[in-house]
Formats: C-alpha cells, sequence, structure tokens
C-alpha cells in the first residue's frame, strides 16, 4: 500500500532527526562575508600520442580546432604497413583457394587426416597474419580520443614521432568548477544538489550547475573541504579557465 503524504512527511522527520544538526540544511548559502571563488576548468584534459613511432605523414589539426571523438589527427609513412597488408591478404586467399580446390578430395576422403588439418591450418593461419597486418597499419593512425579542443599541437608534417604527446586536447562539455568551503559547510552541501554560480568575463551570466562530488574529509591544516560542481557547456560555446563565484547550493530541483 503506498504511503500517504502525511505517512510520507513524519518518515522525513524522524530521518532528520537521527542526522546531526549540521546536516539537516536544505540548502548552503555562503554568509556575505565569505566568498566561494572557483576557477571554470575543461572536463577532462588528455595528451595524445601516436602508438608507434614513424615519420608523420599527415597532420590533421591545428591549434584551436574543435574534433569528433574518432577523427584522425595524424598519419604516420605507411608504404611498408600498406604492402605488408598485400601480401598477407594475397597468401591468404591463395591458401583459401588450395583449400577449395581439395574440398572435392576432402569430401571423398582422398586426403589423410593430416593433410586435410595442414590446409585449413595455413589458411586459418593466413586470415590471422591478415588481420596481424591491418592491425599495424591501423596503429600507424592516431586518432582523436574525445570531442573537444586542441589546445597544443606538438608536431609538424615530416617529423619524426616517437611516443611522446602530439597534441593536448580538453573536453569543454560539460565543465568543472572546484570549490573550497570552511569545515562549517560540511554535511550541508551533497552529491546531487544544485548550484548557482556566477561566471565571470566574457561569460558574465549566472549558470545553474549540480554537485558531483563532495569530498569526505576535512582537511586539518587549512579547515576546508572541496566539492566540484558539473556546469553544463551546450556546443563548448563557454571557455575553460574563468573566474567563478559560487552564490548558493540548494536542494535538487529547488
Amino acid at each position: 500500500m503506498p504511503h500517504s503524504s502525511s505517512t510520507s512527511t513524519v518518515l522525513g522527520l524522524l530521518l532528520l532527526a537521527g542526522m546531526p544538526a549540521w546536516a539537516q540544511s536544505p540548502a548552503y548559502e555562503p554568509p556575505p562575508q565569505e566568498v566561494l571563488s572557483c576557477i571554470v576548468e575543461p572536463f577532462r584534459r588528455v595528451l595524445v600520442a601516436s602508438a608507434v613511432p614513424g615519420i608523420a605523414r599527415r597532420v590533421a589539426f591545428e591549434r584551436g580546432d574543435l574534433v569528433q571523438a574518432g577523427a584522425l589527427l595524424l598519419e604516420l609513412n605507411t608504404e611498408a604497413e600498406r604492402a605488408a597488408l598485400n601480401l598477407s591478404s594475397e597468401r591468404a586467399e591463395f591458401a583459401r583457394r588450395k583449400l577449395g580446390r581439395n574440398r572435392e578430395m576432402t569430401s571423398r576422403q582422398l586426403l589423410s587426416a593430416q593433410e586435410v588439418d595442414d590446409l585449413r591450418t595455413e589458411a586459418r593461419l593466413a586470415e590471422l597474419e591478415t588481420v596481424r597486418a591491418r592491425v599495424e597499419l591501423e596503429r600507424r593512425h592516431t586518432q582523436a580520443p574525445l570531442t573537444g579542443i586542441i589546445l597544443e599541437r606538438r608536431v609538424t608534417q615530416g617529423e619524426y614521432v616517437t611516443t611522446e604527446p602530439v597534441a593536448e586536447m580538453i573536453a569543454l562539455d560539460p565543465l568543472h568548477a572546484e570549490v573550497t568551503l570552511r569545515a562549517e559547510a560540511f554535511g550541508r552541501v551533497r552529491v546531487g544538489m544544485r548550484a548557482n554560480v556566477a561566471l565571470g568575463q566574457p561569460v558574465g551570466e549566472t549558470r545553474s550547475g549540480q554537485v558531483s562530488i563532495v569530498d569526505r574529509a576535512i582537511d586539518s591544516g587549512s579547515g576546508s573541504f572541496r566539492m566540484r560542481i558539473v556546469i553544463a557547456n551546450p556546443n563548448m560555446a563557454m571557455p575553460s579557465g574563468i573566474g567563478c563565484r559560487v552564490l548558493a547550493v540548494l536542494p535538487a530541483g529547488g
């Protein structure tokens, strides 16, 4: 039987009664003298590197480009790998034809079990060699690991590439704001709560975000703890690195 609204209210009051006083506040608004300043950070920051060394044949990105996950960023010289793939493909095709030519003899039991096994194994090994050659070719292509902005380009066409990073990328949707709060606020902010965040220029607006992380321990030296607020950034219109200020942290849906 579903609970009535009065029953739910009583249960809620009982739960609150069992909580310490500092954890019962449904919202947190910093006092006027306390400024909860923060910096807007990217959702992710990654260094992109080639899986194998080689000469950069094609560099398909520039600093500041918006690229989609999986887009080609770098292609190394592939002549040797393409030749190896062609050779293994021909061998696999030959092994398949050879097996096919002997299929009638196999069905008539004119070949020994050892000969049949050798033919099938030869065809299978040739197929696996083709797969390996294709993988080696693909490893000479570096794709974007995420949808984001190229923050730095570290390679030029014709340059010898090692396995050191060739690019730095950032994902800007969503954005993160790391906020430091005094110990007095502990227990009053929780994961899932809504935060009103005033963003600095060039945005100059107040946006709503959601608390995604709240530290479970207070730093003894500073008497503070941290929380993270996630702010949606459709089309990556807002930049990272701008200042921000938390105005209030409210219950989800409040």
